[in-house]
């Protein structure tokens, strides 16, 4: 992203009303776009070079060498490491869901926009579906996209680059395609393991009900009637919740 000062609003206004004006980079001379539409809270006013003028060699520009080295990175080799997934189970513990590996990736786009998200890169997985990759370098995703990343049925994953800054630039690749912090974001995967924890809880509460309900049963059978404690177990166990009922 090209640095913003309170000058480059009026030629972000004049591109809001012009869309197919154009603006190059004081730093490398390559054409600019303007980014000026949203909430300012989660974007602020700024101009990014266009995905296909982007370089690593513009000294000026917001939007990092390391920020874009890390896409075209990405893009020329066609895989990228997954980290491992895992979710917390009933128990409280970690449930593994997958199992870091490299990846082979298809049909890789740089800035591509789906919908009205664009996301740093959009790749095909090995298993057909679209995987979302976010290069990290001073903050993460806003609230609001991962709102709109939530809604939509893809896989996303954010690599933080932020503490290689003083990286050579040059022996980036596997920093960038193995060694960073990542993290997926969503996934198919961690999906279909939310859903079957889902339904193991529900299945405890469940087995839970039955086995209060058989156990209320019993202290209030007509053979207890006359036991002062089995009535006092009972109004307690429904108290605490360990029975829904509607006895009377």
């Amino acid at each position: 992203m090209a640095p913003f000062s309170s000058h480059a609003m009026p030629w972000l206004e004049f591109h809001a009303t012009f869309p197919r004006s154009r603006t190059d980079c004081f730093g490398c001379g390559r054409a600019l776009i303007a980014r000026n539409g949203g909430d300012i809270s989660l974007r602020r006013h700024s101009f990014a070079h266009r995905p296909d003028e982007l370089s690593a060699n513009c000294a000026t520009a917001g939007e990092t060498a390391l920020h874009i080295l890390g896409k075209e990175i990405i893009a020329r080799h066609g895989r990228v490491t997954m980290p491992d997934t895992w979710m917390t189970d009933l128990d409280g513990k970690r449930r593994p869901v997958t199992s870091r590996q490299s990846i082979a990736l298809t049909d890789v786009r740089l800035e591509a926009a789906e919908g009205d998200i664009v996301s740093d890169i959009v790749a095909i997985s090995p298993e057909g579906r679209k995987l979302f990759i976010e290069i990290r370098n001073t903050h993460g995703c806003p609230p609001e996209k991962l709102e709109k990343l939530a809604a939509m049925d893809v896989d996303v994953l954010e690599i933080d680059v932020s503490s290689y800054r003083a990286h050579p630039l040059d022996n980036l690749d596997e920093v960038i395609l193995d060694v960073a912090p990542r993290v997926v974001i969503q996934s198919a995967a961690l999906r279909s393991m939310a859903i079957r924890i889902a339904d193991e809880r529900a299945a405890r509460e469940e087995t839970r009900q039955t086995d209060a309900g058989r156990r209320v049963a019993l202290y209030r059978d007509r053979q207890m009637e006359n036991s002062p404690r089995a009535a006092e177990l009972a109004d307690q166990m429904i108290a605490l919740g360990f029975f829904r009922t509607t006895w009377t």
